[in-house]
């Protein structure tokens, strides 16, 4: 995204593979991330109206800043 909604949700799942998101720094968002044996990454602090949730059930999970 180049610029992320103020409201609004992303729901994303992955049986087996890996969920890279990406969202401008600065993004108000509220994320729900879970791998079932993967790693859970986010760079990103709580707070927003737009709320991301992604899950893997064996892949990787990152919500990163393009800076």
């Amino acid at each position: 995204w180049a610029k992320a909604p103020a409201s609004g949700e992303v729901l994303v799942n992955a049986g087996t593979a890996d969920i890279d998101l990406v969202f401008p720094e600065g993004t108000r968002l509220e994320a729900s991330l879970s791998s079932g044996t993967g790693s859970v990454a986010n760079d990103f602090a709580a707070g927003g109206k737009f709320a991301v949730t992604a899950k893997s059930g064996t892949g990787d999970v990152a919500l990163r800043k393009i800076k």
